[in-house]
């Protein structure tokens, strides 16, 4: 079966596990989905988009919490009016 593809009962399910690095604040409880199919074939497609999905969000929020900076100027600003501070 792949990676991210489990069998239980006659269900299939996806699961992926959080980061070790984001597991602060998500907690290490692994991502489970139960997937709407019984066929493998059908249930691996289905898993590995997810698989995709998934680290492609980790990979979003790692680069968030890496650079610490606000994605947009509204989210800039926001910043700045909650601490108090005018932007120079």
């Amino acid at each position: 079966m792949a990676g991210y593809l489990w069998r239980r009962g006659a269900r299939f399910w996806f699961q992926i596990a959080i980061p070790i690095d984001l597991r602060g604040a998500f907690g290490s409880t692994p991502v489970r989905l139960p997937l709407p199919c019984d066929d493998y074939r059908d249930a691996s497609r289905y898993a590995r988009r997810l698989a995709g999905i998934a680290e492609s969000w980790f990979r979003e929020l790692q680069k968030e919490r890496l650079t610490g900076l606000p994605s947009s100027p509204a989210e800039a600003a926001d910043l700045f009016a909650r601490s108090g501070r005018r932007p120079s």
